[in-house]
């Protein structure tokens, strides 16, 4: 009886949690969904290229795109960890009853924005050379290069934008995000479809009218959410306008806090990128061009789990903030059902249609024979992939950040990086299959371990705003 009365109390919870995550979760979806559509459609538009020529070894461009775009991002993921915290602040503020502390706090995440060109321009002086390092062909070194400078030198606005679109998530208005993100596809569809591909008689740039593309697309979309964040409405609920000043004190608090999230980010690109470029790019063009369309798949199948994630966050904020713990307790299970349901079905779909995704980026037979093996291993680590999807924003929205930092910084540079490393060593004439069988384990470990951190309650003894 005991049992059953818990179970009803469960499910009760989890249909009046359900509403309230799914009001949030939905937007957030649509802009990740939407961020993740952009990069695929760009991908695709690329792939154009490379199916224009018949020689093999000039058939670069899907991998340029890849390897250029991770080897930027890793940088960047680790001030968009920090950026990542906003969301924790900002809903811890609102349950508290304190908005203007948010926006106060937003303020200081732009200023950390425009500071961070300060640690991105030396690194895309001095990172543009470590391709030739890598065993990468010329005409490979040729396109990445200076496409990767570009992208580095963006990483100021890409903070902006998470800056303020985590801001709107903790107030719980991420359709804004979505508004955001909509407006920046857009954009980008528009100029890239222009550029890359030399439509509406503009030149044929190939990867610098996707540079361009991206450029247009990040200002369109921070332009949208500066402009919503200092309207008269949200001064007058949330007084935006009021704590535009520096404030040091606040800044290191969201440095201070975020930190380790960011570090988690940074840790966790950096590792995928190693992955990418180095243990499956040294097998060549032909796997470099797999990787870069296996990881256009992975990313619709992870990236709405994220907008999920970050919904759950500003639901375990705003909850713990109320000091609501069952409330934030039955947010984390409930997103956790969402997301193992969304990822499941991707796993299916990955396995029945492997074949068709395939053929739809790439033309080299090889290359299609890869990726058909890689989307198999993919989709046996869908399900692990949606614990760490969840429970990660989960315990950020919590504010703890540090155990699960170490946690994922020891297991993706052990098992990922350093397995990977050693399955290629034992394993040569496996290729690129062997590192993603260690990225699958991984993925797998990492799930397990986080959702059990989530289960033990330590989170309930942390105060974000001690």
């Amino acid at each position: 009886m005991l049992f059953a009365a818990r179970v009803k109390n469960w499910w009760v919870m989890f249909r009046l949690t359900l509403g309230p995550l799914l009001r949030l979760a939905g937007p957030a979806i649509a802009g990740s969904l939407s961020y993740t559509l952009m990069h695929f459609i760009n991908g695709w538009m690329v792939s154009r290229l490379d199916m224009a020529v018949t020689n093999p070894a000039d058939k670069v461009n899907l991998a340029a795109m890849m390897n250029a775009g991770m080897m930027a991002f890793a940088p960047i993921a680790m001030a968009l960890g920090v950026g990542s915290c906003l969301n924790t602040l900002a809903s811890q503020s609102a349950g508290r009853g304190r908005p203007e502390d948010a926006a106060r706090y937003a303020w200081q995440g732009l200023y950390m924005a425009l500071g961070s060109i300060l640690l991105f321009a030396p690194l895309a002086f001095f990172g543009q050379h470590i391709y030739a390092y890598l065993g990468h062909s010329a005409e490979l070194v040729r396109v990445e290069q200076p496409l990767f400078v570009w992208l580095l030198l963006l990483g100021p606005l890409h903070i902006a934008n998470s800056v303020l679109g985590n801001f709107f998530l903790g107030m719980h208005k991420p359709s804004y995000q979505f508004l955001a993100a909509l407006v920046g596809n857009a954009v980008d569809f528009v100029v890239g479809f222009s550029l890359i591909l030399g439509h509406f008689g503009m030149p044929r740039m190939g990867l610098t009218g996707a540079a361009i593309a991206t450029t247009c697309a990040l200002l369109a979309s921070q332009l949208t959410l500066l402009g919503l964040f200092l309207c008269g409405a949200h001064q007058r609920a949330w007084a935006t306008r009021i704590g535009w000043r520096l404030d040091l004190r606040r800044l290191w608090h969201l440095i201070r806090l975020g930190l380790p999230a960011g570090l988690q980010g940074g840790s966790d690109v950096l590792s995928w990128t190693i992955f990418s470029v180095w243990l499956v790019g040294q097998f060549g063009t032909t796997w470099s061009s797999a990787q870069s369309a296996l990881m256009q798949f992975v990313m619709i199948s992870f990236m709405p789990a994220i907008g999920v994630g970050n919904a759950v966050a500003a639901l375990v904020g705003k909850r713990i903030g109320a000091k609501d713990i069952a409330g934030a307790n039955t947010a984390a299970t409930t997103g956790m059902v969402i997301n193992m349901t969304y990822m499941g079905l991707c796993g299916v779909v990955f396995v029945v249609f492997r074949e068709q995704l395939a053929t739809f980026l790439l033309s080299d037979p090889e290359a299609i024979a890869a990726v058909k093996t890689m989307l198999l291993l993919t989709a046996a680590f869908q399900i692990f992939d949606s614990l760490n999807a969840t429970f990660i924003a989960a315990l950020r929205g919590a504010g703890d950040v540090v155990w699960p930092t170490i946690m994922m910084v020891l297991i993706s540079w052990g098992i990922c990086v350093g397995g990977g490393w050693l399955a290629t060593y034992w394993f040569p004439q496996a290729k690129g299959l062997g590192p993603w069988t260690m990225a699958t384990l991984y993925v797998a470990i990492l799930g397990i371990y986080v959702m059990l951190r989530w289960y033990s309650g330590r989170w309930r003894k942390i105060d974000v705003f001690r």
